[in-house]
C-alpha cells in the first residue's frame, strides 16, 4: 500500500471511530488555510450548509461566512488557539464548514468598490426599474425622480463610501418589492447587479456593524465546500499512559506509529507517518510527514509530502510537496512544492532533464520557484 493510499484509508477510519484517532482540533486543522484570501469558514448548528429561509437578520439572505485570513489576524486565532472563541459571532456552532469561491463567482471586495461602480449600478437599477414598473410602489417613475431618489438614498447612508451608497440604494429598494425584505434585497444584488457575494476586510462593518470583518455568498452555488470541520478544541483531551511526559500539541496530533522519545525534554520522531497537527519543536530523524504545520525544530531525514515549513532548519531528506515558507534549507532533495521564502544554503534539486536527476550542490539565498517547481528557474537564484 503506497503512502497516499495509507493516509487515505487513516482518514477514512478516523472518521469512522473517532474514539480510536488522536483528535485534533479545529484550530490545528484550519492553520494551514490560515493565510491564504481564498478561503472562508461558516458556522451552522446542523449538518448542512446553505441558506435559510427564515433568517430573521435585518441583511440580504444569503450564507455568511468569515474571510478566514483577515478574522486570523483580527482576533488574534494563533493566541486564543481558538477559531471557536475568537470570532465575535456563531463561534459555539458545532460545524464548520471551510470553503472557496468558484472561479467564476463575482465576489466584490467591499473595500474595493469604486465610485464608477457605483455609477455603473446605478444606470443598471435605473432600468430594472423602468422596464419592471409593477414590482415597484413608486408614483413617479422618471429618470428625474429616481436619481433623486437614489440621491436621497445615498446621503442616508452610514457613510459616504461608494459601498454604502449601493448598499443603501437596494436596502431601500427591497422594501418597495413585493415579499420578504431580506429576499427581495439578495434578489436585487444577486439578480439585477449580478453579484456572488460580498466580502468585507476593512473592518468598518460594511455589511453589520457588530461583525466588522465577514462576507455573504448570495447562493451556494458561489461556493465550492473544501471540508467540514467538528469546532472541536479538545482542551480537555487526556494523554495515554506512554504520552504522559509528550508535550500537549504533540499527543493531539493526528498520527500513525513512529516511535517518540523525549531527551532532556526535547522531541525526537523516528517513522511512522504525521497525518496533520502542529509540530512546535524537536527532531525529526525519519518517517513520512503528509500535512499539517512544521513551526520548528530539525528535520534530519525523512519524506517532507505537503503541509507547511515555516521555520527550522531542513537538513536531509525529501521535500516532496507543501510549502517552504520559512526557515534554512541545508541539505537533502528537493523534488517539488511551493518555495515562498526562507534561506537555501545547501542541497540537490531534482531535475528529470539530468543525466542522474540532480544538479550539484549549490549555496545560494532568494531567488524563486515557481508551482510545480521548475527547477531551472531554482537554479537562477541570486548566487551567494
Amino acid at each position: 500500500m503506497t503512502v497516499e493510499k495509507l493516509v487515505e484509508y487513516l482518514l477514512i477510519e478516523a472518521r469512522k471511530n473517532p474514539e480510536l484517532n488522536t483528535r485534533v482540533s479545529a484550530y490545528e486543522t484550519l492553520k494551514p488555510y490560515s493565510t491564504n484570501e481564498d478561503y472562508y469558514i461558516s458556522f451552522t448548528a446542523i449538518d448542512k450548509i446553505g441558506i435559510n429561509p427564515k433568517s430573521h437578520y435585518e441583511t440580504p439572505l444569503g450564507i455568511y461566512t468569515y474571510p478566514l485570513s483577515a478574522i486570523w489576524s483580527k482576533y488574534d486565532v494563533d493566541k486564543k488557539m481558538s477559531v471557536g472563541k475568537a470570532v465575535p459571532f456563531a463561534g459555539q456552532q458545532p460545524y464548520i464548514w471551510l470553503i472557496k469561491p468558484k472561479e467564476n463567482s463575482n465576489l466584490v471586495d467591499m473595500g474595493k468598490y469604486t465610485e464608477q461602480d457605483f455609477k455603473n449600478d446605478k444606470e443598471k437599477l435605473l432600468k430594472h426599474i423602468q422596464n419592471n414598473k409593477e414590482e415597484y410602489a413608486l408614483t413617479d417613475m422618471s429618470v428625474n425622480s429616481i436619481n433623486d431618489m437614489f440621491d436621497s438614498w445615498s446621503n442616508s447612508a452610514t457613510r459616504s463610501t461608494p459601498i454604502c451608497k449601493m448598499w443603501n440604494i437596494t436596502r431601500k429598494l427591497s422594501m418597495g418589492r413585493n415579499g420578504k425584505k431580506t429576499t427581495q434585497w439578495n434578489v436585487l444584488l444577486r439578480k439585477v447587479l449580478g453579484y456572488s457575494g460580498f466580502v468585507d476586510r476593512t473592518s468598518l462593518g460594511y455589511i453589520h456593524e457588530s461583525e466588522p470583518v465577514q462576507a455573504v455568498f448570495l447562493s451556494r452555488s458561489a461556493f465550492t465546500v473544501v471540508k467540514q470541520v467538528l469546532n472541536k478544541d479538545y482542551e480537555k483531551l487526556k494523554p495515554k499512559p506512554e504520552e504522559k511526559n509528550h508535550p500537549v500539541w504533540l499527543f493531539r496530533a493526528q498520527k500513525d506509529g513512529g516511535l517518540i522519545e523525549m531527551k532532556d525534554g526535547v522531541v525526537h520522531w523516528r517513522g511512522g507517518i504525521w497525518i496533520q497537527g502542529i509540530w512546535h519543536d524537536g527532531i525529526w530523524h525519519n518517517g513520512s510527514w503528509h500535512n499539517g504545520v512544521w513551526k520548528k525544530g530539525t528535520w534530519m531525514n525523512g519524506n517532507f509530502n505537503g503541509g507547511n515549513f515555516n521555520g527550522g532548519n531542513f537538513n536531509g531528506g525529501n521535500f516532496n510537496g507543501g510549502d517552504f515558507n520559512g526557515g534554512n534549507f541545508n541539505g537533502g532533495v528537493w523534488y517539488d512544492g511551493n518555495w515562498k521564502g526562507g534561506t537555501w544554503k545547501s542541497g540537490y534539486i531534482y531535475d528529470p532533464k539530468k543525466k542522474g536527476n540532480y544538479k550539484s550542490k549549490s549555496r545560494f539565498s532568494g531567488g524563486f520557484v515557481e508551482s510545480p517547481v521548475n527547477p531551472e528557474e531554482f537554479w537562477k537564484g541570486v548566487q551567494r
